[in-house]
């Protein structure tokens, strides 16, 4: 298996030789897009008075300080409610799209300006279109680039499919749901070893729903502490999220288990 694997890598490298260097102008290009994009609505945001940038720009080392500074973007973000809302999908979106970090500080940051709820319709939401211009902008530019820059990790995602096609969606979806599987990786691989675009978009946004709901719920958590102050409910709450995160992984883990012992007792084939 390892070989035919090897062999499609090989082949997909010849494949798109041919148009690797405009392909790489077109990601760069529509990245500097985006981010232009990304400054033109964080330019057009409506102003702080002098009052709230004295209280904003600058080192909260306090809990004064702090507090007086979570004022002010408190009751920015209910004056300016939907323009909060639109940048913070806007960068989610941007991060996903183009696999960047930061994605979970800014679950927490929607949860502490917005809420619960609409924190997590906004992420879904964002997560499910990030996830599918990732998908369509690797399947129709950045296959060449991926396979050049990442060789190793694609070839193992390669073969991992492989060998649970029988059960691709729900490998993937246990993949999505493990806290400490790097998912760039899983986004980068998908179209180039064949997970269709459906299977990835449901796995996508199912899987990381647990962890959109752990990073909104902490950052709702951290409302109701005051003064850097821990109070019970605070410290029950975090710790219960603590707990949650670990769930996925030892149901994985006993899943791979399972699959590795079911395939050891199997009879070979001569």
């Amino acid at each position: 298996m390892e070989e035919r694997v090897k062999a499609n890598i090989e082949k997909l490298k010849a494949e798109t030789q041919q148009h690797l260097g405009r392909n790489k102008l077109i990601l760069l290009f529509l990245f500097v897009f985006a981010i232009i994009g990304f400054y033109l609505v964080i330019n057009s945001a409506p102003a702080f008075t002098d009052a709230e940038k004295e209280k904003i720009f600058r080192f909260p080392n306090t809990a004064e300080k702090l507090g007086e500074m979570s004022h002010v973007i408190s009751k920015y973000t209910e004056k300016y409610y939907v323009y909060v809302i639109f940048i913070l999908s806007y960068l989610l979106i941007l991060l996903w799209t183009f696999l960047l970090p930061g994605a979970p500080l800014l679950f927490v940051l929607s949860g502490a300006l917005l809420g619960f709820w609409t924190s997590m319709i906004m992420a879904t939401i964002s997560l499910a279109i990030g996830s599918a211009l990732s998908y369509i902008l690797i399947e129709t530019v950045g296959k060449g680039i991926a396979i050049r820059l990442f060789p190793n990790p694609i070839s193992k995602a390669y073969t991992n499919v492989e060998k649970h096609k029988h059960n691709l969606f729900f490998y993937i979806l246990s993949l999505r749901v493990m806290p400490f599987v790097p998912k760039w990786i899983m986004t980068m691989s998908s179209p180039i070893i064949g997970v269709s675009f459906n299977t990835f978009l449901v796995t996508a946004v199912l899987g990381l729903l647990p962890h959109i709901f752990i990073f909104v719920n902490t950052g709702t958590t951290l409302t109701s502490i005051s003064d850097l102050g821990l109070n019970r409910y605070s410290i029950l709450s975090l710790a219960g999220l603590a707990a949650l995160s670990l769930l996925p992984t030892f149901f994985t883990k006993k899943t791979v288990q399972d699959e590795d012992k079911e395939e050891d007792i199997s009879p070979k084939k001569d």
